[in-house]
């Protein structure tokens, strides 16, 4: 009679493990969190002004206009991509009486993070105010319609929605997405990978150099604002300093400026050819 009880209470136990959508074992212990800090480290910054226009032609060339405006407000404002994938067209517009959308000039979009769950308020560049008002015509968007709708749903392999190829033993973080909803992290990861093969950069480019790249570029225009790194600390909402440098990757360009700059007059006895 009491072996029939525990294993009922074990066969219940299971059940409320398994339909836990966050597991009790850490996320360390699973070798989810190394890995992912490790494709983030990989994941750079579009240092290059050129790289960033040719992307963003890329995309106007190839009439992906869509991936075009999401590219160009990614980078204008910081924000992650799931916030980002998630912005409607009324979050930067207005509506006329006459039904004629109109985004709004130094455009405030209020939103809350999904991560931290804090109100964070960006403002629209003269620039990507243009690319969202020639998209929004492109696209025919109406209203109450979202900015970076999915033509097919979530990719297949995705691993936030679909679980990707079921060996990974990742859990699902959002539901799968159909026709017509926002497109999935992981598509628009998959997005920015084939431009950046087909384009031939030498570097690795995913859903976080949209944000990274916001970061760097703000880095370098304001170098010598005393304040500008508290201000990108505080739009990327990180704890510290140190881990915004080192999430733009300003870091490693001043370790390779300091490096080139180390110098002892040793006799290095070159040969010449």
């Amino acid at each position: 009679m009491m072996s029939a009880v525990v294993e009922r209470k074990e066969e219940q136990i299971s059940k409320l493990v398994y339909f836990n959508p966050k597991p009790s074992v850490p996320a360390k212990k699973r070798g989810v969190t190394k890995s992912k800090q490790k494709r983030k480290r990989n994941i750079s910054p579009i240092r290059s002004l050129d790289d960033v226009q040719m992307i963003s032609e890329y995309f106007w060339d190839k009439k992906q206009y869509r991936n075009w405006c999401l590219f160009n407000v990614g980078i204008a404002t910081g924000l992650r991509a799931s916030d980002l994938l998630k912005l409607k067209v009324s979050d930067m517009s207005y509506c006329l009486y006459n039904g004629k959308i109109e985004v709004v000039e130094d455009a405030g979009v209020c939103i809350v993070e999904e991560k931290t769950s804090k109100y964070r308020e960006i403002i629209l560049t003269p620039e990507a105010r243009d690319i969202v008002e020639t998209y929004i015509k492109i696209a025919n968007l109406g209203y109450d319609d979202w900015m970076f709708p999915s033509r097919q749903g979530s990719w297949k392999k995705s691993l936030r929605t679909n679980g990707g190829d079921g060996k990974t033993g990742i859990p699902h973080i959002a539901e799968p997405k159909k026709a017509g909803d926002p497109i999935d992290v992981d598509s628009f990861a998959r997005i920015l990978r084939n431009a950046g093969r087909d384009l031939g950069l030498n570097y690795k480019i995913a859903s976080h150099s949209c944000r990274k790249t916001f970061g760097y570029r703000e880095m370098c225009l304001n170098k010598d604002d005393n304040q500008a790194l508290s201000w990108i600390q505080g739009q990327l909402n990180h704890s510290s300093q140190d881990i915004t440098l080192r999430y733009v990757g300003f870091d490693e360009d001043k370790a390779k400026e300091y490096y080139k700059k180390t110098f002892y007059g040793v006799n290095t006895h070159s040969l010449e050819d």
